[in-house]
C-alpha cells in the first residue's frame, strides 16, 4: 500500500479518536443532516472532532495537499468519515526553485495552486476517495489574471493520484467569461480541465 495512504489514514483515525468527544447531539454544526441521514442511518458514528486539519506530504517531505473540515465524523464499520464544510487545497512547486539543486527550501510547495470547498464530503478507500457534495465550488489562481472557478453539486477527488471529475453539470467563471457544460475531469497536476459534453460559452460585458 502505498506510504501517503497510510500516513492520510492512519493519521485520520488517530486524529479523530485522540481528539474526538464522543457526542451526538441536537446542534447540526452545519452538517448537512438529511444527507447524513441516508447515507448513514443504520449506523451509529464511532467519533466526532472538530477542527480538523490534516497535510500531506510527498516524497520530498514538501506539502502535497492539505485537508480541512470544521467537523469529521468517523463510521468504522463503513470504513468512512464524513467531513462538514471541508476544503481540499493541492499546491504546486515554486517557480523559483532551482532545478539544478537538489535543495527544496521551506516554501517550495506553498504556492496554492486549486482550492476545492463544498458542504459535505466523504472520504472513502481508505483516504484515497473523497466524495465533495452540495454547493462544491473550486478556485484555480492564474498568475496576472482574475481566477478561473468552477461550481457543481458533487466532485470526485484522487488526491494521491491529483484528479478529479464529476458527471454533474458545471460553470466555469472568469472575469466575464462563462461557460457552462455536462461533466469535466480536471488533471490537477498538469493544470489540464477537460469539458466532457454540451460545452456552452458567453461573454457578460461589465456593467459600467
Amino acid at each position: 500500500m502505498d506510504q501517503r495512504r497510510l500516513i492520510l489514514l492512519g493519521t485520520l483515525l488517530l486524529t479523530v479518536l485522540a481528539a474526538a468527544f464522543y457526542w451526538y447531539g441536537e446542534s447540526d454544526n452545519g452538517f448537512n443532516k438529511q444527507a447524513k441521514q441516508e447515507h448513514y442511518k443504520h449506523f451509529a458514528p464511532e467519533a466526532i472532532v472538530a477542527g480538523y486539519q490534516q497535510t500531506i506530504f510527498n516524497e520530498l517531505g514538501t506539502r502535497q495537499y492539505q485537508m480541512e473540515a470544521k467537523t469529521v465524523t468517523h463510521y468504522s464499520q463503513q470504513e468512512a468519515a464524513e467531513m462538514a464544510m471541508p476544503i481540499i487545497t493541492f499546491y504546486t512547486p515554486n517557480e523559483t526553485q532551482n532545478d539544478s539543486s537538489n535543495i527544496v527550501d521551506d516554501n517550495y510547495y506553498d504556492q496554492t495552486d486549486w482550492v476545492a470547498k463544498a458542504k459535505t464530503g466523504i472520504v472513502q478507500d481508505q483516504g484515497d476517495t473523497l466524495i465533495l457534495s452540495g454547493n462544491v465550488n473550486v478556485i484555480k489562481p492564474i498568475k496576472d489574471s482574475e481566477a478561473l472557478t468552477f461550481s457543481t453539486e458533487s466532485l470526485l477527488i484522487k488526491p494521491n493520484d491529483e484528479i478529479a471529475k464529476t458527471d454533474e453539470p458545471v460553470t466555469l467563471k472568469q472575469a466575464q467569461h462563462i461557460t457552462e457544460a455536462k461533466g469535466l475531469v480536471i488533471d490537477i497536476a498538469a493544470g489540464k480541465v477537460e469539458l466532457l459534453s454540451n460545452v456552452r460559452s458567453q461573454y457578460v460585458p461589465a456593467q459600467l
